[in-house]
């Protein structure tokens, strides 16, 4: 069974094609032919065909020799242009043949893209078997087992959501990720080590994973077959197909102790104090995002899969689309990345955002979005500069255009090259 990402290309058959044009020539020199014969002058494209079709006269015979060989020319042009159209195709179709997805429907784990590099950034892919309702300590089974194609479908359509995205689909990441699908039939039993997502409450359809995220870890490593095992994960999207949880939610990774030093201050000026963060070569619990086979947004995948990569320790990226979180959940928040706030909802919006400064980088300062004029009056919070004024960014309501805006693509662009060169174990 193969699974394609690449469109569908409309090739020309040169015999069709150069009939096609032959006709059309020789209906031209014949209309040209004829208006001059019947204007009793010559005209710049007559003159021409003298030039170029031997035996072409304004009369009878010469009308004959000039259909004669419009038609042959036509032919010949046409079959060379679907010819060399066929071999550039055939050409990029054999590039192509490297984005084919090659799947064994029969196997539980496949390996959709090797990556590189001694431990490649991995992310993994799972249908999940069971869903958790805490508050009513029960389990449903997830519909998504009885479902493969909707899965890969969902697989698909988060690979397209990162090939659309300036960041994701950077060559030094997109190619060097290691890409896993787990697809498990036998771990079907209502209990607790199969249920990789779970339900907040009955009002607000969010498919969470489960709180303790360790689970979710220790369910794909625990998975064997035969010779393929994972070892470990960076990411894990779990995949559900309820048709009641239908909108997506993350859990941030928690980070391992090594990692490589970055500075990060909410100073306004460039010399301000910096903290002392780290991207973290590996993580101790990866990130996990739960989400919707029937939530078809390309944006969904790239918002959530921001969450799941940052971390409460080094940095986390939270939702811009709200003013705050719960109490409880903002008390948690201890280093955010891309929300700030305003002691007054009245208090200008400082110029400067923040300081970031990479690994092995130069200090540079992100300003700050003045001109959000979507969101209620009475907001304390604010956010970095977006690249475009006519874009929003990925971790607020989209309403046309969405990128990362610069202080994330550059953190998350840092934190990525940071995992994908980590040194082997």
């Amino acid at each position: 069974m193969k699974i394609r990402k690449v469109s569908q290309v409309f090739f020309f058959r040169p015999p069709v094609l150069g009939l096609t044009c032959a006709l059309l020539n020789a209906f031209a020199v014949l209309i040209v032919t004829l208006t001059a014969l019947a204007s009793s002058s010559v005209h710049t494209f007559t003159e021409l065909y003298e030039i170029i079709y031997p035996g072409y006269r304004l009369n009878v015979v010469g009308l004959i020799a000039g259909l004669f060989w419009s038609l042959i020319y036509g032919l010949v042009f046409g079959y060379l242009v679907a010819w060399i159209y066929g071999c550039l195709v055939s050409r990029h179709l054999h590039a192509a043949s490297r984005q084919i997805f090659q799947l064994d429907p029969s196997r539980k784990i496949n390996v959709f893209q090797e990556g590189s590099g001694a431990r490649p950034f991995t992310v993994v892919f799972v249908a999940n078997p069971v869903i958790a309702h805490p508050r009513d300590s029960r389990f449903e089974a997830d519909t998504i087992l009885s479902n493969p194609v909707v899965f890969y479908r969902t697989v698909l359509r988060v690979l397209r959501s990162f090939a659309n995205n300036e960041l994701l689909r950077l060559p030094q990441i997109a190619r060097r990720m290691r890409i896993i699908t787990l697809f498990d039939t036998t771990r079907t039993a209502l209990e607790e080590a199969n249920a990789l997502c779970e339900s907040i409450s009955d009002i607000d359809h969010i498919l969470a994973p489960r709180l303790n995220s360790a689970l979710v870890a220790d369910f794909v490593k625990s998975t064997s077959d035969h010779d393929r095992r994972i070892h470990y994960a960076d990411v894990i999207f779990v995949i559900s197909a309820s048709e009641k949880l239908t909108r997506s939610a993350a859990r941030f990774t928690v980070d391992g102790p090594d990692g490589r030093t970055f500075k990060f201050t909410f100073s306004e000026t460039a010399d301000g104090p910096l903290t002392e963060k780290q991207h973290a070569f590996e993580a101790a619990v990866p990130g996990v995002v739960a989400l919707s086979a029937w939530d078809d947004r390309l944006k969904t995948p790239l918002h959530e899969f921001a969450h799941a990569l940052s971390s409460l320790e080094n940095g986390a990226i939270i939702d811009e689309y709200l003013d705050q979180y719960a109490g409880s959940t903002e008390s948690l928040l201890q280093f955010v990345i891309n929300r700030k706030r305003r002691l007054h909802p009245t208090d200008p919006v400082p110029d400067v955002y923040a300081t970031y400064q990479g690994p092995g980088s130069e200090a540079v300062l992100y300003y700050s979005d003045r001109y959000r004029s979507d969101k209620p009056t009475d907001w304390t919070s604010y956010v970095a500069e977006r690249p475009k004024m006519s874009s929003s960014c990925i971790m607020d309501i989209a309403y046309f255009d969405y990128h990362y805006d610069k202080l994330i693509f550059d953190f998350l662009y840092d934190k990525l090259l940071v995992k994908i060169n980590r040194p082997g174990s």
